[in-house]
């Protein structure tokens, strides 16, 4: 569980309403820029921070959520996610949002516009996900949004902003060997166990260009492409062709996942 690699922090925040799913934010090296924590401070919604030690009192001094502080810095991001998985089992929570720190704004589809709107619509989205026969649910990426016009498309990537239901995927977990690519693989293992999700395609967020920002992944992302290369390459080779392929557009490494393959899985609630 949680316990065994970091102390449980400091609560801040009293007065704070308690989120229906409990939010985990991993964060790295943004202290001073989580946007996702200002946001949810901006209507009073709890959340928790997963940090290094050595920030744990930056990040608590600057936002008003939990912050939990690892054992130490040497975890992957997969690693991390599975720390936040085995910690809310251990609290007896079923659905969680695991949401990325660099969370600018959301929009939402509707009457044929894009309209900006307040990290609020969580509470509208909790509630359609609880009625569905899933196990994740996730929003449209901004590069695609609105995609088409139905609100939502079974099975299918699901990362960054992502709801999970942690008690019906205890064997299911993080790659915590790879350092890119960790959220596309647990979605697959997700699916080819039988599982099923849902990505709202009528919701999205806005976040800097993946990499680009200063902090969290930025550095991986600036100085291991040839790492990047070879987990692209292992992850391929793991799923084989029927399920993903790789490609190469103008020197840059990439994966096309086949989602379409589970478009008629389904699941009992």
């Amino acid at each position: 569980t949680f316990y065994a690699y970091c102390q449980l922090g400091k609560v801040s925040g009293e007065g704070t309403k308690v989120s229906m799913f409990p939010i985990y934010i991993p964060s790295k090296e943004r202290s001073e820029k989580a946007m996702t924590c200002m946001n949810l401070d901006a209507i009073g919604r709890h959340y928790t921070i997963i940090t290094t030690p050595e920030e744990y009192h930056a990040y608590q001094s600057l936002y008003k959520g939990t912050v939990l502080p690892l054992q130490h810095d040497g975890y992957t991001l997969g690693t991390t996610r599975n720390i936040i998985l085995d910690y809310a089992r251990a609290m007896g929570q079923t659905w969680i949002w695991m949401i990325d720190d660099d969370m600018q704004h959301m929009k939402r589809f509707k009457e044929g516009k894009r309209r900006l709107s307040s990290f609020r619509i969580l509470e509208s989205l909790e509630e359609k996900i609880q009625v569905l026969p899933i196990t994740q649910a996730g929003l449209e990426r901004p590069s695609n949004y609105p995609k088409q016009e139905k609100d939502r498309t079974w099975n299918v990537f699901c990362g960054g902003f992502t709801a999970i239901q942690v008690q019906k995927i205890v064997d299911i977990r993080y790659d915590g060997t790879t350092l890119f690519y960790e959220d596309v693989d647990f979605c697959l293992q997700l699916l080819l166990a039988g599982h099923c999700n849902v990505r709202f395609d009528h919701y999205t967020y806005v976040t800097p260009t993946c990499g680009t920002a200063i902090g969290g992944l930025y550095e991986l992302y600036r100085s291991h492409t040839q790492e990047k290369h070879h987990s692209i390459m292992a992850m391929a080779d793991k799923y084989g062709p029927e399920y993903m392929h790789f490609r190469m557009i103008n020197g840059v490494s990439s994966i096309v996942t086949h989602w379409y393959k589970f478009s008629g899985q389904r699941e009992a609630l």
